[in-house]
């Protein structure tokens, strides 16, 4: 048979949201004194969240330098302090006898109030950097009673192993470590719900005879209604999740064509109707630009015809006197129980009050619907 083109154009409404109001989320600053003052805090991305920082106590909202606050945090996330580099804040990675920083094009650690940058390795002098970056580390970690040979020629100039080597050497020492990232959750889920038009079409592959009672394509434009849950990995990216979707539509099509000869034509009617369990996967990819997003969306769906109907009445009619010689009743043709194909689609999210909306335009097409003879 062929090809059904699913092309739909949706209004998505999540009920649950991975932004407070406004892009706030729950968070705190530190005042030069140390005092904790709870609000909510603006969720920022790339080099301004090491610039400053944006807290809303009721429907106040201040800005504040690294000369004003000594840090702040959105709660279970990241926390930002000042004081380690002049006039920007640090991310605190880990904070004990020997601390560990991230700056926006380095890490920084602290011991005895002794501070040490980790400069990055270059490709021009890769192998000078790598070693004068494995002696500080080396050097700092030395009071330490522990054999350091394989973490040190194993460690990268990354979070990962900057982390897992300086936690390791404040438990060596008898200190607690503090890692304000692990309370971040590895997983998190959003629910939220979709609704929408959906056009559909079908295009037989006419080149087979089998089909030739069959119209080039058919066309029906339904609403369609679903739910969806994001998943993500905050440790990893906050950009980046997983969004595994269920909506259901129906479709009916209907055809006439006829095929003259020079004594008789044929004349064919065709009806199909579908109720439709479709199932996207995607890959989801948010660009955020102040409270509002863009996003991107890949991915595959499997889409299940759980009611399937369809028919074709063929006659054969003479020219000379209109006489109906052959009727032929019967389905239009076999469908599949399911089908699998691919989608791609992009679309705009706003924050509205306690929730977050969107439109979205999509592209669906699946490789085959119709059973093979």
């Amino acid at each position: 048979m062929g090809k059904i083109w699913l092309i739909s154009i949706a209004l998505c409404c999540g009920i649950l949201q991975s932004y407070g109001q406004g892009g706030y989320e729950d968070g705190f600053i530190i005042k030069n004194d140390g005092d904790t003052l709870r609000g909510e805090v603006k969720f920022q991305t790339g080099a301004k969240r090491y610039q400053h920082c944006q807290f809303k106590l009721g429907d106040n909202v201040t800005t504040y330098s690294p000369s004003q606050i000594n840090g702040y945090a959105v709660t279970g996330y990241k926390l930002f302090i000042s004081g380690v580099e002049p006039g920007r804040f640090v991310e605190s990675l880990v904070e004990g006898k020997l601390s560990l920083y991230k700056s926006p094009n380095s890490y920084i650690v602290r011991k005895d109030e002794e501070l040490h940058t980790l400069i990055p390795p270059t490709e021009q002098n890769a192998s000078t950097q790598n070693r004068e970056y494995l002696h500080t580390m080396a050097y700092l970690i030395s009071d330490c009673a522990e054999d350091w040979e394989v973490e040190l020629k194993s460690l990268k100039h990354n979070e990962t192993d900057l982390t897992r080597l300086v936690t390791k050497y404040n438990t060596c020492t008898g200190t607690s470590p503090v890692i304000y990232k692990k309370d971040q959750p590895w997983a998190k889920a959003k629910v939220g719900i979709l609704a929408g038009m959906i056009q559909t079409e079908i295009e037989p592959f006419i080149r087979y005879i089998q089909y030739d009672h069959l119209e080039r394509s058919y066309t029906s434009s339904d609403p369609f209604f679903g739910i969806f849950v994001d998943f993500s990995a905050p440790q990893f990216s906050r950009r980046v999740s997983m969004q595994v979707e269920a909506h259901i539509f129906q479709s009916e099509y209907e055809g006439y064509k006829e095929d003259p000869f020079l004594s008789q034509i044929e004349t064919h009617a065709t009806s199909m109707e579908y109720t439709i369990l479709s199932l996207p996967i995607s890959l989801k990819y948010i660009v955020p630009f102040g409270t509002n997003s863009l996003f991107l969306q890949a991915g595959g769906n499997f889409d299940f015809f759980i009611n399937s109907d369809s028919e074709r009445t063929t006659q054969v009619i003479r020219r000379n006197n209109n006489e109906v010689v052959t009727t032929i009743e019967g389905p239009a043709f076999e469908s599949k129980s399911s089908s699998f194909g691919m989608w791609v689609g992009f679309g705009y999210s706003k924050q509205l009050g306690g929730i977050r909306t969107g439109i979205c335009a999509r592209y669906h097409r699946l490789y085959n619907m119709a059973e093979e003879d």
